[in-house]
């Protein structure tokens, strides 16, 4: 079996005016074990919400612990627009 470590993961995002703002969602996604970088780029933005692009990067990024932090302040998960993997 090949373990593979994601080293870059690219998400589309929603977040709800209100919710966290992008500055403090940095940080907490830089709180994350083997988060090294956090880009934000915002796509679209409404009256209700906003669309973000979020590119991770670090070593063997674990999207559940990414995808759980992101729950807690009400932040869907749209779809995973790029993944890069390494072999272990």
């Amino acid at each position: 079996m090949i373990r593979l470590r994601i080293v870059r993961l690219v998400l589309e995002v929603s977040r709800p005016v209100g919710s966290l703002d992008a500055i403090n969602l940095i940080k907490r996604l830089t709180e994350l074990s083997n988060v090294k970088s956090v880009t934000v780029k915002f796509r679209k933005i409404s009256a209700r919400a906003q669309t973000l692009l979020l590119a991770l990067e670090g070593d063997n990024l674990d999207y559940e612990h990414v995808s759980k932090m992101l729950s807690e302040f009400n932040i869907t998960i749209m779809g995973i627009d790029e993944i890069q993997a390494l072999s272990k």
